[in-house]
């Protein structure tokens, strides 16, 4: 595999998500997932081999092991860590989601416009990916933003 994602979804061992992953690796990317932004956040903050090139966030799932309330906390948290990390290496992210209550709602947009608006991954206009809809964008995207920042670390 050319490119090593980070997926953070609680629902990383559904079907539709496997397919998903399976899809990413025919172009070249591998998914590792977990379940939780705490273990995810973990694992990137941690990352000094430099596994991971990008991550994949779920909007709404978990904070951390044995939450049993959906929300977007554990995104918001994510973005935070990812905000931070910059100083010492930035990594692509990409908000990935399916919940109904995300999609097309202009609050959940502006919420993550606050976190692209000195740097912003993926195209133009694309705050968000949906699930299903949206896959082909966000391997396309995510390959654009690896390349990009490799190109840019070697000038």
């Amino acid at each position: 595999m050319k490119y090593n994602i980070l997926l953070i979804d609680d629902q990383y061992e559904d079907e539709s998500i496997q397919d998903f992953i399976l899809n990413a690796s025919l172009s070249n990317i591998k998914i590792n997932a977990v379940g939780t932004h705490d273990e995810g956040m973990d694992l990137i903050l941690n990352d000094v081999e430099n596994k991971y090139q990008a991550v994949i966030l779920d909007a709404t799932g978990y904070k951390s092991i044995g939450e049993s309330e959906l929300s977007n906390t554990g995104l918001r948290y994510s973005l935070k860590k990812l905000s931070e990390h910059r100083k010492t290496k930035l990594v692509p992210w990409f908000v990935f989601t399916g919940a109904s209550r995300n999609k097309n709602i202009s609050e959940f947009s502006n919420d993550l416009e606050l976190f692209q608006d000195d740097i912003k991954f993926g195209r133009k206009g694309q705050v968000y990916y949906i699930k299903v809809d949206d896959e082909e964008k966000l391997l396309e995207d995510i390959i654009f933003e690896i390349e990009n920042l490799e190109k840019s670390q070697i000038q």
